[in-house]
């Protein structure tokens, strides 16, 4: 019995572990996690609690159909325009809804006040005068996320290395390398809609 005692340590060290292992997860783990998946599923009520920012895909069209009718048959047919536009919420001015990246003071945004006018209150917008105007994301970031040359992409996808293409239409980059707001669309913004 005498050699064995580092065993009956050993076993009883690990049983301690344990114990203290099963009470601190029972209470550091939600209630609800693990309940439908690897998550907590209380989590799921919460988010659908909160007010709805983004349009559904043909939310846009209802107002502004020509941009919706250019786009659908333009290069960027499969984007939907919040990306570059704020959230819909943002657009008809629901306070409630969460700030938008692509909108207000996110890098490259034109603020409200300064971007294209929301609509026409004579071509049947809906929200007219009073919609405050859509921000746009004209940042080099914004562009880089679909066209910065990745190898991963299709061959037949546009693609660019952005700072060597910026350099070879004889702009000049930042000093660490960016890229100016709004470039890309000096030369770009017919593509956006282009159906060529």
């Amino acid at each position: 019995m005498e050699h064995s005692k580092h065993i009956i340590r050993a076993v009883l060290l690990l049983v301690v572990i344990a114990v203290v292992f099963v009470l601190v997860t029972h209470f550091l783990i939600p209630e609800t996690y693990g309940m439908h998946g690897s998550y907590r599923f209380a989590n799921v009520q919460e988010f659908a609690s909160l007010p709805a920012s983004h349009g559904a895909p043909g939310a846009c069209a209802e107002c502004h159909e020509e941009e919706a009718d250019a786009l659908a048959g333009g290069k960027h047919a499969s984007v939907s325009c919040e990306v570059c536009h704020a959230p819909l919420a943002e657009h008809l001015g629901i306070p409630a809804a969460p700030a938008s990246p692509a909108g207000g003071e996110a890098a490259g945004a034109t603020p409200a006040g300064e971007g294209e006018p929301a609509g026409d209150p004579g071509s049947g917008d809906v929200a007219g005068e009073d919609t405050p105007l859509m921000p746009i994301n004209r940042s080099a970031n914004l562009c880089g996320w679909c066209h910065e040359y990745l190898v991963s992409r299709p061959k037949t996808f546009p693609q660019v290395v952005l700072g060597a293409h910026v350099v070879e239409q004889g702009e000049e980059l930042g000093k660490n390398g960016e890229i100016r707001d709004g470039l890309c669309w000096e030369c770009h913004a017919e593509d956006v809609h282009d159906t060529d």
